[in-house]
């Protein structure tokens, strides 16, 4: 195993509401992008991919406008597991339909086994790849 001993870390910040939805404050943290013990979907690799064919809806706008390709997303993962600050690196030409899809899909993932560095649960980035293809 290669040890992620000396990687420095990189900041994030998350938003902070009140229960009315009022913003309250924002928290800087530090999340790796490689750590000892990779973060991983319930049942592994498989697992997450038949999650993706069962859940993934392809938007019948997009359909119709026939777009398609590749929806590039990046989360945090939580030392608990819990997906945090979702964001999309890339996605095809006017694919915003596309992009709330792979988003929501997402979002209603269940909780992953977290990264752990030097033994310890921390915050770890994961990137996903999402195909619309007709």
């Amino acid at each position: 195993m290669v040890s992620a001993q000396g990687v420095k870390p990189k900041q994030d910040m998350i938003e902070i509401y009140d229960a009315s939805g009022k913003f309250n404050k924002q928290i800087q943290f530090d999340y790796y992008e490689k750590v000892d013990d990779m973060p991983e979907f319930p049942g592994g690799k498989t697992d997450l991919e038949k999650y993706i064919k069962d859940n993934l809806n392809y938007p019948e706008s997009a359909r119709e406008a026939k777009i398609e390709g590749t929806v590039t997303i990046r989360f945090i993962l939580s030392p608990t597991g819990n997906i945090m600050n979702i964001r999309t690196l890339d996605a095809p030409a006017g694919g915003n339909v596309l992009i709330k899809e792979a988003q929501r899909i997402v979002q209603r993932m269940p909780r992953w086994k977290p990264g752990k560095l030097e033994g310890k649960a921390v915050y770890t980035e994961i990137i996903i790849p999402l195909q619309f293809k007709m």
